[in-house]
């Protein structure tokens, strides 16, 4: 299924941007001028006009005049970097930020508010939301954002890189702890392969409880970090093919969560995922935890065929894999069956017999193979969970050992499988 783009809401790509602009503006230091109060600014750049009725900066190293050069079209980037690199504020807070532009589009950023940034690092920022949309031929758009909220943010790599053109080798997370966090998000886009005038509409709903991503030092040399989206909700239009292939399996739309969550260790070269879980509701749930070794940072300058050797050097002692079923399996044999013409229970006894019989000859013969085989169809007869894991017997395997390996047992000699399911 292919979740809509969203090419309707450019408009917001400019507003956004000046909200960054005004984010990176704003700290604490001891090199106060005063404060700078700025009243109806108006910004058109081509089709988009963005209105802000009051910006105020307190404890700013700026003069109004420099200020205003942030948000002049007319000045160069080289200027407006240089500035922001060196803004230093207390406070930086904009009641109302709203934009317009093509097919009647209308937006509002509401309360943004920056304190204590300096140089490109900023304390918190908060935003309480954002509201807008337009009115395309092909049908309207509307975009919701609830409050966001940022803490420890480090921009100024990013300014420096703008400065030189040149990608920062790193963002250096190191002993530092940045948060990040945003609720309801509603986006409503309509889907062009269906007629406005279909059945229920042409309308795809996109919803996401909450996006939060964070770092924070660990233990020693240990850096934390997770990445989590709740509650990621799709509904396509009655009348399109997603919505129709969705109720075949029983679902009138899609519920989804990812959750990332890991530690590195730099000195030592060792990374750790905890946990990717792909989610969702009475779906079920999948998830891979992995151990690597020989982890490198690959700084965002290298080419790609560096990147690609880095990865290919690193070593994995340990991976595992699970699935843990809440309806998608049941519903899938339910619909395979129908398709094939069968009954659900004879889909069962046919994929049970390839999982015993087909697996232990793929593997030629591995002890392996009978150890997942019998797992697979331990969960066909009873879907709660299945559990798949490997540990190298000795030194930690190279990526690149498993594309180069001619067969199964180019591996399998060096690793110890395990497998079980329902537990």
């Amino acid at each position: 299924m292919k979740i809509p783009y969203f090419s309707q809401l450019k408009n917001y790509t400019l507003a956004s941007s000046v909200a960054v602009i005004a984010l990176v503006g704003a700290s604490t230091t001891l090199a106060y001028a005063g404060d700078v109060v700025i009243d109806d600014l108006k910004i058109v750049d081509k089709d988009t006009t963005v209105t802000i009725k009051r910006i105020e900066v307190l404890g700013s190293n700026l003069e109004k005049s420099e200020i205003l050069k942030l948000f002049e079209t007319g000045t160069k980037k080289e200027e407006s970097v240089a500035l922001l690199a060196k803004l230093q504020a207390a406070k930086f807070s904009i009641p109302d930020i709203e934009v317009s532009g093509k097919n009647e589009f209308k937006g509002t950023f509401k309360d943004f508010l920056a304190v204590n940034i300096d140089k490109g690092k900023i304390g918190k920022l908060t935003l309480a939301g954002f509201e807008g949309g337009d009115k395309a031929p092909k049908g309207p758009t509307s975009v919701k954002v609830g409050s966001t909220v940022m803490e420890s943010v480090d921009l100024s790599k990013i300014l420096e890189a703008a400065r030189t053109g040149k990608p920062p080798e790193t963002m250096d997370f190191k002993n530092q702890t940045s948060k990040v966090f945003v609720n309801n998000i509603s986006v409503v886009v309509p889907d062009e392969k269906t007629p406005k005038d279909a059945p229920g509409g042409n309308l795809s709903k996109i919803t996401v409880g909450s996006l939060e991503g964070s770092t924070e030092p660990g233990s020693g040399t240990i850096q934390k970090g997770l990445f989590e989206v709740k509650n990621f909700v799709v509904e396509f239009p009655k009348a399109s093919a997603e919505a129709k292939n969705l109720a075949e399996l029983g679902y009138d739309k899609v519920n989804m969560g990812l959750k990332v969550r890991g530690n590195v260790d730099e000195p030592s070269k060792k990374f750790n995922l905890e946990e990717m879980t792909f989610s969702g509701v009475d779906w079920g749930a999948f998830t891979v935890a992995a151990k690597l070794e020989n982890f490198v940072h690959t700084p965002s300058g290298v080419t790609q065929d560096a990147r690609v050797a880095n990865l290919m050097a690193a070593k994995i002692s340990n991976i595992q894999v699970s699935f843990a079923n809440s309806g998608i399996f049941d519903k899938a044999v339910v619909l395979i069956a129908k398709q094939q013409g069968a009954k659900p229970e004879d889909m069962k006894a046919q994929w049970t017999a390839m999982a015993v019989g087909m697996l232990p000859a793929i593997l030629a013969g591995d002890p392996a193979g009978k150890t997942i085989g019998e797992a697979i169809a331990k969960f066909i007869a009873n879907p709660k969970n299945v559990t798949i894991g490997a540990t190298s017997k000795g030194e930690a395997l190279p990526i690149s050992s498993f594309t180069a390996a001619k067969s199964p047992a180019d591996i399998l000699s060096k690793i110890n499988v395990t497998a079980s399911a329902n537990q």
